[in-house]
């Protein structure tokens, strides 16, 4: 079972690249379903979303190539 975050990141990323049945661990750079375009827009949805800022110093592939790291990494804002 997926959690909320995930859910909506899922769905969102769904939506930018129109794709479907994505792997939540995949990463989404080598595949082609994500760009350097769609970062900025999952960085605004989330920040909208969730209403946080994301760090500046935080913006790393490391923390977008997967539906997890987006994930991992908005549930970190949110507890921080």
């Amino acid at each position: 079972m997926i959690s909320e975050v995930q859910a909506e990141i899922l769905a969102k990323v769904e939506e930018l690249s129109q794709q479907h049945d994505i792997d939540l661990d995949e990463n989404l750079f080598e595949v082609g379903i994500l760009t350097s375009i769609h970062v900025v827009d999952l960085i605004t949805f989330i920040e909208g979303r969730y209403e946080v800022l994301v760090p500046v110093d935080q913006l790393s592939v490391d923390n977008f190539y997967s539906v997890n790291a987006m994930a991992a990494f908005t549930q970190s804002i949110l507890e921080a």
